[in-house]
């Protein structure tokens, strides 16, 4: 949680890809949006930028709140990290 209070507009980020983490990309940082929840977040945002547009904006948040809990949300917060891939 600490790390992501630290990114800024401009910066790099290398993402890694799951389960093995050997395929990478990088990416700069253009915008950050800060919600209370994931909700608050699916609620000003399309899919579209969100996710896959196969999934629904439910399947996405069943999902990411197998890693990121609704308390964990509650007590941090979530970031949206607004992209361009390098």
């Amino acid at each position: 949680m600490k790390k992501r209070k630290q990114i800024k507009i401009g910066d790099t980020i290398k993402f890694l890809k799951e389960p093995n983490l050997k395929e990478s990309f990088q990416a700069k940082v253009i915008g950050l949006l800060r919600y209370d929840s994931f909700e608050e977040m699916f609620n000003d945002l399309d899919i579209s930028i969100l996710a896959d547009k196969s999934m629904t904006k439910e399947e996405l948040m069943t999902i990411l709140e197998q890693f990121y809990p609704k308390e964990k949300q509650k007590q941090y917060g979530v970031l949206g990290i607004k992209i361009d891939l390098i």
